[in-house]
Formats: structure tokens, sequence, C-alpha cells
């Protein structure tokens, strides 16, 4: 049987959906092998692979020549057919682990490395390592894709990254969240009302006069860090507070280390911001919200924008590395900046009419997003794998 290595380093939210993923979609037809940290792998649905927890930091390490010599213990014993990394850290590992192998190899790239010269330089010295041995880089942006274009990366292309419910088509036996909320129309009303009362913030007209018609509720999901925008949502919310023609909550569902910062200024500037925190009811948030808004400075195939679209909701994200190509013309798109933002949303709350264009827009992209049928035979073509097994 066609032997497969998945190697991951230390990940989480879609990244790691996304490992989990592939390999239960390939364990239905191949022996798949997932190599990666125990805290990745606990509690992800690999269908019928087998895991091997192996500490894989997501930093460079005194322990990365130990954990070249594993993996490369790993490959000598299981002699896989095709290895598929996902990052930049596994990926370059694994290239250095897999000189004198045979095997084919391909790496996914998840993130764009931001921030000191220091960390964009170690970036480019790990892509490096992985355009020399890999047979075929992916990447879940076009502008990561054109990076390791400049690299010297062979082959390259745009990874497909489904929603976790999409339909298979491949005989996949796992559970698929439901694309809308399970809940009743009197539920997502209860919810509505329990996500106003956590706001102790009071909209005016310019009149002064309190005004009694329901706030908006504007949801955004996302990690509270400075990479998903979290200072320009800020700035965003500053300028609507004083301009927008209707009132509205801005509500923010995730953790992060921002958490204070946001708690602060909402605080001291009287924001109509509620911080949910860390949400398991995500498709129920979505449902009772008015407007979905992305603020990152820069995302992949963010699946927070596919259940947006599969919402039938209004979408604003910032037109930053994959999202214009995730969103496939559903979303309002601006630049990441709270001007920009803010300018947005005041074009698609102004009026009910430009709500529920925006709604019928994203309602007609969620029809073209990538399903995992679409995922499984973009793996069987890049891994050169058996299509009749």
């Amino acid at each position: 049987m066609t032997r497969i290595v998945i190697v991951c380093a230390q990940a989480s939210g879609g990244v790691r959906h996304h490992v989990g993923q592939t390999a239960r979609l390939l364990s239905n037809s191949y022996e798949v092998h997932v190599i990666a940290p125990q805290s990745v792998l606990e509690g992800l649905d690999c269908g019928q692979a087998a895991t091997h927890p192996l500490a894989i930091g997501s930093r460079p390490s005194s322990q990365d020549p130990a954990t070249v010599r594993a993996l490369k213990r790993a490959f000598s014993r299981y002699r896989p057919d095709a290895v598929h990394a996902h990052g930049l850290r596994a990926g370059a590992l694994s290239s250095l682990a897999l000189m004198g192998f045979p095997s084919r190899f391909v790496v996914t790239l998840h993130n764009m490395p931001v921030g000191s010269r220091l960390i964009r330089g170690i970036g480019q010295t790990l892509l490096s390592v992985i355009a020399r041995r890999a047979d075929v880089v992916m990447a879940v942006s076009p502008d990561l894709r054109q990076w390791a274009q400049r690299a010297g990366a062979r082959v390259t292309r745009v990874a497909t990254v489904p929603a976790p419910w999409s339909d298979t088509n491949v005989h996949s036996t796992h559970h698929k969240l439901p694309r809308e909320s399970g809940k009743s129309q009197y539920e997502i009303r209860k919810l509505r009302q329990a996500i106003l009362s956590l706001s102790s913030h009071r909209s005016y007209d310019l009149s002064g006069e309190v005004e009694r018609v329901e706030p908006l509720i504007i949801l955004t999901c996302s990690r509270l860090a400075p990479q998903k925008g979290m200072g320009e949502l800020l700035d965003a919310l500053r300028i609507l507070r004083t301009c927008a023609p209707r009132p509205f909550v801005w509500v923010i569902a995730g953790e992060g280390p921002q958490r204070d910062l946001l708690e602060q200024a909402r605080d001291q500037e009287s924001l109509p911001l509620v911080l949910l925190g860390h949400r398991i009811d995500i498709p129920d948030l979505m449902t009772a919200s008015d407007l979905i808004v992305s603020t990152s400075l820069w995302e992949g195939q963010s699946l927070t924008l596919q259940e947006a679209l599969h919402a039938h909701k209004p979408l604003i994200t910032t037109d930053v590395g994959g999202s214009a190509l995730t969103s496939h013309g559903g979303a309002t798109l601006c630049e990441p900046t709270g001007e920009s933002l803010a300018e947005a949303v005041l074009s698609v709350i102004t009026t009910d009419d430009a709500l529920a264009q925006a709604a019928r827009k994203s309602a007609s992209a969620a029809q073209l997003l990538p399903t995992e049928a679409d995922l499984r035979d973009e793996l069987i073509s890049v891994l050169r794998l058996d299509a009749s097994t």
C-alpha cells in the first residue's frame, strides 16, 4: 500500500484543522502517518492515520538537530512514497531529514513571517531550504506562492483549503459541521439579546435622544493578536462611534494577548465593544449577527470567511493575503486601516437594502467555495498517488 507521512510543527486553528483534514481524507485509501507535537495531535481527528508525537517547535531551537535525526529515523522506518510537510519549520526540517531518500516531497506554506527583520530573515532561510528539496510548494495565498517562486521553488500552486463541513463525496465517515446554525429563530433571538445585554454602551443620535432601534451586531471572530488587526479594529470603532447612521455593537469572539488592550480602550473610551472570549458556537453567533468583519493584516484562506459566506451574512474583509481569493467576490474588500474599515462598514450598514444586497452577494459566493473532494483530488495529484486506490 502507498505510504504517506505528514509532518507538522506546533500549530493551532486553521493550520491544525487542515493537517487533520488532509490525514483523514488520505487515510481512507492509503497508509498515512502523522508526525506532530502532542498538543497538535491531541483531540485531532486524523481518521485512520497513525499518529506519532514529536516536539517540533515554532521557533529555531538547539533541539532542531535532534528533531532532524528523529524525522530521519521515522522516514527510514516507514519508507514513505510521499512526505507532506505543513509550514516553514516542518518543511525545512523535513527537507534536511529527507536527504538520501527518494520520497516525493510536498510542502504547504500556511503563514507569511511578519515582524522584525530577524524573523523575516529566518523565514527566508527556511524557505530557501525548502525550495531546494521540495517537488511542489503549495501556498494558501497568492502572495505566499509568489514568495516561494522568488525563493526558487520549482513547482508552486495555490493550495485548496476547504471548510470542515463541506461535502466530501469521498466516502468519509467523519462528522461534518452544519453549514448553518441549528438553532431555532427563538434561540437565535435569545442569543442576540444576551449579546446586547453585555454592552453597557448606550447609542445616541446626533440630537442627544436615546435611540430606540435595536443596535446592529457587528461580529469579528479572531485571535486577539496584532496580526489580526486589533489596533485597526479599534481605530475603525472610534470613527464609527461618531458617524454611524444607526446604533451598533461590535462583538469579538476569540482570545489572545491583546485582550487587555481592547478592554482598556473599551472602558476608558466607552466604546460599544463586547469581548466574548473563546466560543465554540461560531455558527450561532454568525446567524445572530448582522455583519461580519475580518480586520486581519494577513490571512491565508480563512475558515472564518468561509463560515461567514456559508451563513449568507454580509461580509467585510481586509484585502490581504488570500482573503480576496477565499471570498470569491462575496465580500466587501478594504485596505487594512481603521479608516478603510470604517468606510466599508458605513457602506454596508447605511440602509437595510445595502445589508440585504451584501447578504445576497455572500450567499452567491458560498456556492463557489472548495469542497473536501476538491482537496482530495489535489492531494492525489501533487503527491502523485494512485487515484483508483
